[in-house]
């Protein structure tokens, strides 16, 4: 609910105490879809008979200091009658089902309170509103006789649903309500207080209604309710319809939404229709299995519904109805596509199927066909050892993957087609052997491989060579019993190291070849004998 000032929302709940007396709130019942709000008036006017060309016309302000009272009823002494005018905005009630609305007005010390009193619509006030130039009293609304709680600072409801109701569906932008004894010739007056007092609240127009529901939104179709949404294409003949309910009045738990859907062929012949429960969450139904067919396109549409409850005007009950937000416009069409792609074919160069091809390091590349099928969008695909993903195919279906093999083993690729529904094809398997690069060459004058050199704690030059493997950067070398180090390649793809060895006889050295990357491409073992 919408409260106009702080002071109705701080006196809310002592005020449904006492409104329930009189006509504004109803009695005890199931709480279903309501709103409501408490709209203070924009202006009041009062109109005395004694003197019936002065004008009494107030613009409402917050600031009044209480003591301005809106009299109505008669006196004798002096012989007076008084009539009393609110004039309130009622634009943001357009459109909304009005249940109930009451003029809610405190009564102040020295009211008459036996005075029963007419409450009217009346056409517009202004600042020459008189006695003699008083608004037309168009239909009375409702007679008041407060029999509790009176005088009283807390609103006494005057009811004034019907106008409330007609300005409504009208759209009106104001309602001027005026009030009058409903006998003129008796006296009696009743005493309204036209400000707040402490945290009472002063004049307001109380309203309970119901906002019809938003249109829906997020709409989407999926092959079940969780699922990702599907795109134009649908790989079931039973999908998902999806769309999320909201309402104005969602403030509480009260509201009670549900979406209904209908959908139509291409031709927009209606095929059906379905309704979530009202505690659905996201709102979901499926089309029924039988009314869709392969390769045809549909469409559809929704809207929300939102249950609400009144008593019943005799007061025996309730009544229950629904209120419709307008429907969605027809969302695009989608296509019933459950026919899987054909086996993908792959096809390579660079990596040729079942026996050696390629080089560790080196990029190749494989070729993915549809295998005649017209309606690939993607692939999915895995190696092993290596990555996973997925590629979207050319106009012609065809998709091409780059593959850089880092070991010297085989290879398995496994790729299913996937049309634009999202169906899957068998999958095939195609497995090819790398082969890894040129071993890096080893040589050193001072330890040759076929004769024993040196001597212990002698140093001596050691040279590697990238033999043809150009895209070689860093030669990782080390000798047994040390650690691991690195050099890089040099101009002319060599790199010169120097090593010391700490030990007679036999000596082995490792070294390896690397790229930017830092695969290994290939390795060697240079066997050496070093002196006593």
């Amino acid at each position: 609910m919408n409260f106009g000032r702080s002071a109705w929302a701080r006196s809310l709940a002592l005020s449904a105490l006492i409104v329930p007396m009189f006509t504004l709130i109803s009695p005890p019942g199931p709480a279903h879809a309501t709103g409501g709000s408490a709209i203070e008036p924009e202006s009041w006017a009062l109109v005395t008979s004694h003197h019936p060309h002065r004008a009494h016309y107030v613009p409402y302000e917050p600031t009044w200091d209480g003591d301005d009272d809106a009299v109505v009823g008669r006196t004798n002494q002096p012989r007076n009658i008084t009539r009393a005018f609110f004039r309130v905005k009622v634009s943001s009630l357009a459109g909304k089902r009005v249940f109930r609305a009451g003029l809610s007005l405190g009564i102040r010390d020295g009211s008459d309170c036996g005075t029963q009193i007419e409450v009217w619509e009346t056409t517009a006030i202004g600042p020459r509103t008189t006695w003699k130039r008083q608004p037309q009293w168009l239909r009375k609304l409702s007679t008041t006789t407060p029999q509790l709680i009176c005088p009283s600072v807390l609103g006494i409801s005057h009811s004034v649903t019907q106008a409330v109701q007609d300005a409504a569906a009208r759209g009106d932008e104001y309602l001027t309500i005026g009030l009058r004894s409903a006998d003129e010739t008796v006296p009696g007056r009743r005493l309204y207080r036209t400000t707040s007092v402490t945290a009472n609240p002063g004049p307001a127009l109380v309203t309970v209604y119901n906002t019809a529901p938003d249109v829906p939104s997020e709409l989407s179709v999926r092959s079940d309710c969780y699922g990702p949404a599907a795109g134009r294409h649908v790989r079931t003949a039973t999908p998902t319809l999806r769309a999320a309910a909201t309402d104005p009045d969602e403030v509480s738990s009260d509201e009670k939404l549900r979406v209904r859907f209908e959908w139509a062929d291409a031709a927009g012949t209606k095929l059906g229709e379905a309704v979530t429960l009202e505690e659905s969450s996201p709102h979901c139904v499926t089309v029924p299995a039988g009314q869709l067919t392969e390769g045809e396109a549909y469409t559809w549409r929704a809207r929300t519904e939102n249950r609400y409850r009144t008593e019943h005007p005799d007061g025996t009950g309730w009544l229950e109805d629904w209120d419709y937000s307008d429907w969605s416009s027809w969302q695009p069409e989608f296509t019933v596509d459950t026919t899987p792609p054909a086996q993908p074919l792959v096809s390579s160069t660079d990596f040729p199927q079942g026996r050696p091809g390629g080089r560790i390091g080196l990029p190749g590349t494989l070729t993915l066909s549809p295998n005649g099928s017209q309606d690939v969008a993607s692939y999915a695909y895995s190696f092993s050892p290596g990555p996973a993903g997925s590629v979207t195919a050319l106009d012609d279906g065809t998709a091409v993957l780059t593959y850089t093999p880092t070991l010297p083993f085989p290879v398995t690729l496994k790729v299913n087609g996937v049309d634009r529904a999202g169906n899957r094809s068998p999958v095939t398997s195609y497995v090819f052997r790398p082969t890894p690069a040129a071993p890096p060459t080893v040589s050193s004058a001072v330890y040759p491989p076929d004769a024993p050199g040196g001597g212990v704690g002698v140093p001596g030059e050691f040279v590697f060579g990238v033999n043809g493997v150009t895209d070689t950067t860093t030669f990782r070398y080390q000798l047994s019993g040390t650690p691991a180090q690195d050099v890089a390649v040099g101009d002319g793809g060599t790199a010169t190291v120097t090593i010391t060895p700490a030990k007679a006889g036999v000596n082995t050295l490792t070294v390896s070849s690397l790229n930017a990357a830092g695969t290994r491409l290939a390795g060697t073992t240079y066997t050496f004998t070093v002196n006593p």
